[in-house]
């Protein structure tokens, strides 16, 4: 500017620094300063209009239960603010946008879906849940029988169920849901469980088959006369053996299909497919979801398993669409989980240590598993080596991100 303008500028100086200046998410390409000065030209359009293109998604009676400002002002306030407070109050208001309308979203989810027709899958009683039951060397728990009420009570309605069951590892979520499965292979129907990688798959089939016994051999010599077929179907298996299992799964003669995302292909088939339980739902989408409820003339039943411990809150905007049982207390005899963290980089002689225990666990005929990340950006199938430090072997492999060896 020239000389004359001096005093003008020290004036917007004295403004500028006065006043509170909002700093945004910025990269090399698009300074802070440039968003600022777009949201400016934005915010002076839309005050020229009088707000005429905004709409408040929030009733007014709803924002004066909470003393909440209109949304005009809280976008005005959060970009222009002459005082912290006024910062927080605009945020707390823009963040209850965020949260209504995902509440809002969820609940016309739940309210859609619970206008769809399911088959109502209840188990006989004499059948083969029954016979499992008869099997089990232990007594549920208060939990489990809790929880295993309230699935069942879901199965029945004419409506999908669509619970989340959550429980930490050694809760025995596994004999809940196949609890449930069994139930609906009693109604007539088929229940397919949703493992996120093929090492879970198998872990999954390798123990429902140990605990169903002779439960799991329908149709075989051996088997139970109440009894089904498990069967594993994931993307790696040879052709002749998944042209088998999927006739199985197409035909009925399986009542429990166990497999990962190679369930979800659109050349998979279900002769009825009655409930569908997803392991670890974080791993799929909602996309994924409905593909393989899709599978059936009737939307199955779902049950989703997760570990992770899930806040109430966060459970509201993950889960929203999804009703919630809690497995929280352990099987009796069952040891809590412990877990240390192993400093190997300041502290080598902690990582020795703990190969010394995972060899003492397996000497006492327990087992033990090593997790490992992927490595590289190859397809699933590309495994990754643990070495063991000590020792010339492989302590364990990992056929896929977060598998077990």
């Amino acid at each position: 500017g020239d000389e004359g303008a001096g005093g003008d500028e020290a004036d917007a100086v004295a403004a500028f620094t006065a006043r509170l200046i909002p700093l945004y998410p910025a990269c090399r390409q698009m300074e802070s300063w440039k968003i600022a000065k777009a949201v400016d030209t934005v915010l002076a359009s839309l005050e020229a209009d009088g707000w005429a293109g905004v709409e408040d998604p929030l009733p007014p009676r709803l924002r004066a239960d909470h003393d909440l400002p209109p949304l005009p002002e809280a976008l005005r306030r959060v970009h222009r603010p002459s005082g912290r407070a006024e910062v927080e109050a605009a945020r707390r208001r823009l963040k209850w946008d965020e949260a209504f309308v995902l509440q809002v979203a969820l609940a016309r989810r739940r309210h859609a879906d619970a206008r769809l027709p399911a088959v109502p899958r209840r188990p006989a009683p004499d059948g083969l849940l029954a016979a499992f039951d008869a099997k089990l060397p232990f007594t549920l728990t208060e939990g489990q029988r809790r929880v295993g009420e309230e699935i069942f009570a879901d199965l029945a309605a004419n409506h999908p169920m669509h619970r989340l069951l959550q429980g930490e590892v050694g809760s025995g979520k596994t004999l809940v849901a196949l609890r449930a499965m069994l139930g609906v292979v009693d109604s007539g129907g088929q229940a397919a469980l949703l493992a996120p990688t093929e090492v879970l798959a198998q872990q999954h089939h390798r123990s429902i088959v140990e605990m169903m016994g002779d439960l799991a051999e329908g149709g075989l010599l051996g088997g139970a006369e109440r009894g089904t077929r498990v069967t594993l179907l994931t993307g790696s298996m040879g052709a002749p053996a998944r042209r088998r299992a999927l006739l199985e799964a197409a035909t009925g003669e399986a009542g429990l299909v166990i497999g990962t995302h190679a369930l979800i292909e659109d050349r998979v088939r279900f002769h009825d497919l009655g409930l569908v339980v997803v392991d670890e739902q974080h791993r799929f989408g909602v996309r994924q979801r409905d593909a393989l409820r899709s599978r059936a003339e009737y939307p199955p039943h779902l049950l989703v398993m997760t570990a992770t411990p899930i806040p109430r809150t966060v459970a509201m905007t993950v889960f929203g669409d999804l009703e919630t049982s809690v497995l929280d207390q352990l099987p009796e005899g069952r040891s809590p989980i412990a877990t240390h963290v192993v400093p190997a980089d300041d502290k080598p002689h902690f990582l020795r240590r703990a190969w010394e225990r995972v060899r003492e666990e397996v000497a006492a005929g327990r087992q033990a598993y090593v997790v490992c990340p992927r490595i590289g950006d190859g397809p699933e199938g590309d495994s990754a080596a643990v070495p063991d430090p000590d020792g010339p072997g492989r302590a364990g492999t990992a056929g896929e991100p977060g598998g077990a060896g």
